[in-house]
């Protein structure tokens, strides 16, 4: 990192964009947890019982990817660079655990292994895609992409 860089990265502007930033992005990472607290929070309607049952797996991974991209951007935004793929599935994988709990209360529903285990691919999964445009971004910052496509040219 250039030297003016690294002087305008810590002036306390920057500190304070910084901060914002991050109690935006965990409020998203909230919001969108009280999300999912209000639909694990539904006992299933019989006539969807049957599609539930079938796509249970699907749904319950699609529905942690978003909350592990929102638990990587939190991250990131936090100032945590490395192992952002780790502690996002691990935030999403501990969500995933008190929401099954929660679950567990709920008539017509129960707790389930299975669930935290597609809680947590979803985790992981959204923290990656997270990692990987975020990396990307920081190519694009740097310079280096257009640098590969002026070397190739």
């Amino acid at each position: 990192m250039p030297q003016a860089d690294a002087k305008d990265h810590f002036t306390e502007e920057s500190g304070r964009s910084s901060l914002w930033l991050a109690a935006i992005s965990w409020s998203f990472s909230i919001l969108y947890m009280f999300f999912i607290f209000s639909l694990s929070g539904r006992p299933h309607p019989p006539a969807a019982s049957s599609f539930i049952d079938r796509w249970n797996f699907l749904l319950h991974l699609l529905a942690y990817c978003p909350l592990g991209f929102l638990f990587g951007w939190s991250l990131d935004s936090s100032g945590v660079r490395r192992r952002i793929v780790f502690y996002g599935c691990l935030l999403g994988l501990a969500y995933a655990i008190s929401d099954e709990l929660h679950q567990s209360f709920v008539p017509g529903r129960g707790a389930s292994l299975r669930d935290v285990i597609a809680d947590g691919i979803g985790s992981f999964l959204g923290s990656y895609a997270f990692r990987a445009v975020a990396s990307a971004n920081r190519l694009v910052r740097r310079g280096w992409v257009r640098r590969l496509i002026d070397a190739s040219s």
